[in-house]
Order: C-alpha cells, then sequence, then structure tokens
C-alpha cells in the first residue's frame, strides 16, 4: 500500500532527470526511485549497478478523480551494492505512437512500463527549450498530437542533442509527477539507426 516501507532490488537503468534518483528495471518492470540526497552523497551508483534500496511506496500528487499520479519510490535509501557493470536486463517494451501515448488516460497507472516509438524529436528555440516527440516531420507541420519530455533544464537531456529535428528511435517511461492530465515522458535510449545513447545515471559526476 502507498504509504508503506518496502525494500527492492534491481539494476540501476535511466536517470529520472527531474528528480534525484533514477529508475530500478527488471525483465518485467521499472520503477523510479527518489534517492535522499545523503544516500547518494554517500553512495558511488551507476548505470548497470545491481542495487538493494530501501524506501516508501507513494504515488506522486495523486488525485482519484483525475490522475493516477506517478508510481515511485520516495525517501530511498540505498542499502547495498550486489555488482556492478550488469547489461541492462531486456525489460518488456511496447510499440506506440505519439497519437496513442497522447490519447492514455490520467487514470491508468503507465508509469511501470517502457515504450517505444519511432518520433520526429525537437527542441524549441526559447530561452527555455522544451522537447517534444511527434509523430513525424509531417505530423508536426499539420499540427497534429505531441507529448512533452519533463524536464526544467535542457542540459538534463544532453544526451538528445545529437538526435534533435530527427526521426528516430525512442525509449521512454511515461511520468506524470504533478498532477497534469496527460503523461510526459523521461527518455531512456534514443538511436537514429546508426548511433544511439542512453541516459545514464551516475551518483558521483
Amino acid at each position: 500500500e502507498d504509504g508503506e516501507e518496502i525494500k527492492v532490488i534491481g539494476i540501476v537503468g535511466a536517470a529520472l532527470i527531474n528528480k534525484k534518483g533514477f529508475y530500478l528495471m527488471s525483465e518485467n518492470n521499472i520503477l523510479a526511485c527518489q534517492i535522499t540526497a545523503d544516500s547518494l552523497a554517500a553512495s558511488d551508483v551507476n548505470t548497470g549497478d545491481e542495487i538493494v534500496l530501501t524506501g516508501t511506496k507513494n504515488h506522486a500528487t495523486k488525485d482519484s478523480t483525475t490522475i493516477v499520479g506517478n508510481l515511485n519510490l520516495k525517501d530511498c535509501v540505498i542499502n547495498g551494492v550486489v555488482s556492478t557493470g550488469n547489461e541492462l536486463p531486456s525489460a518488456q517494451v511496447t510499440d506506440k505512437t505519439v497519437a496513442d501515448i497522447y490519447s492514455f488516460s490520467a487514470l491508468d497507472d503507465y508509469s511501470t512500463k517502457l515504450f517505444s516509438a519511432s518520433v520526429y524529436l525537437m527542441k524549441t528555440s526559447s530561452n527555455y527549450p522544451q522537447v517534444y516527440f511527434y509523430d513525424s516531420l509531417e505530423a508536426k507541420e499539420a499540427g497534429e498530437s505531441s507529448i512533452s519530455v519533463y524536464l526544467s533544464s535542457i542540459n538534463s537531456v544532453a544526451f538528445l542533442e545529437p538526435y534533435y529535428d530527427k526521426q528516430v528511435t525512442i525509449t521512454f517511461a511515461l511520468v506524470n509527477w504533478n498532477n497534469k492530465t496527460n503523461w510526459r515522458v523521461c527518455p531512456f535510449s534514443v538511436s537514429d539507426g546508426t548511433n544511439s545513447a542512453f541516459n545514464e545515471f551516475h551518483s558521483i559526476q
């Protein structure tokens, strides 16, 4: 139940981007883990490490009438590192279009699943750039649906920089940390068919 303290084991995957922490990955699911600053400062944890941690089960800003919220473990403490340098689990990935994702209800919980889509990736040119996915350049030019990456600083997704204004394949989690009626995105990986990049986590930068 929400509010219950639990202990889990898994492999560190992608960084949360706008939160202190990362996704734990298994063969079936992903789980967002918000780590306390003290635990991060005391730990050398990186993508590919198998770890044990303790945290409180939570749904961020859950409102039973409008949203389900983002399932996560909060106030996590890293108990120990089991092994390092592991390959990331081949978690189940569901292929969707941007239009599919845009239509997802905020009352259904999608936050523990990985998705993949072929998208046109773009960054706005404002003083505070944002990143959007469209199904294609033609879809963008036609004003069709888009979904946005959840970020406050463009620097948090620097690994995407070589892939803007291209049709790419993105693997991502859906996030809803702050009571929105539409899901947004935390990207895990990107590929243009030749090159690829991953949203790596390192507790020591």
